[in-house]
């Protein structure tokens, strides 16, 4: 059980940091989206990767990164911009 908890609390930091760093994009901080980027390119290339030749996936990727940054404004829910961003890479 202690491991189960370890890993909500685990969960719970990750989502506060990404909702910190969703209203440091949204307050201007130039750095923050980079943080962002840094932070999920990995997951957005997997996602990309499996539904594109790999020739294709690096401009998709910054494809992904582009539509985010230009519509964060309308994310809802700041802690679930990892779900966002999938969303997004899964529909291009």
């Amino acid at each position: 059980r202690s491991d189960s908890r370890a890993k909500a609390e685990t969960s719970i930091e990750e989502r506060n940091a990404e909702e910190r760093l969703v209203e440091r994009i949204r307050a201007g901080e130039s750095e923050a989206f980079g943080e962002l980027y840094r932070m999920f390119v990995p997951m957005v290339h997997g996602i990309v990767l499996a539904r594109v030749p790999r020739d294709e996936a690096d401009d998709i990727v910054q494809n992904v990164f582009l539509a985010a940054y230009k519509n964060l404004h309308a994310l809802r829910d700041p802690r679930a911009v990892g779900a966002w961003l999938a969303m997004i890479a899964r529909n291009r």
